[in-house]
């Protein structure tokens, strides 16, 4: 939307980190942003009802029922799809 009037709808933002196979652990969790603890791989899930897709941004359930209609959603298949493709390569 560059040099238009038209509004911007707000959307979630994603990050997507790249690295070579065995090169994660080289940067521990402690030098980590505590915003983003989360996103290393060694993190611990941040509760029973977690996705492990969408895990980087916290993203936690109360309950299992919740965690089936997230997965189910829209945008869970896209990042689901994305990373079966990522890992294909």
């Amino acid at each position: 939307n560059v040099n238009r009037d038209a509004a911007v709808k707000p959307t979630d933002a994603v990050v997507f980190v790249f690295s070579r196979s065995g090169e994660g652990d080289a940067f521990p969790l402690s030098r980590w942003c505590r915003g983003f603890v989360g996103a290393h791989p060694t993190a611990p899930p941040v509760g029973p009802h977690c996705c492990p897709v969408c895990r980087p941004g916290g993203l936690s359930f109360h309950s299992a029922k919740e965690l089936a209609a997230h997965q189910a959603g829209r945008i869970h298949r896209k990042r689901v799809g994305l990373e079966q493709r990522w890992q294909a390569r």
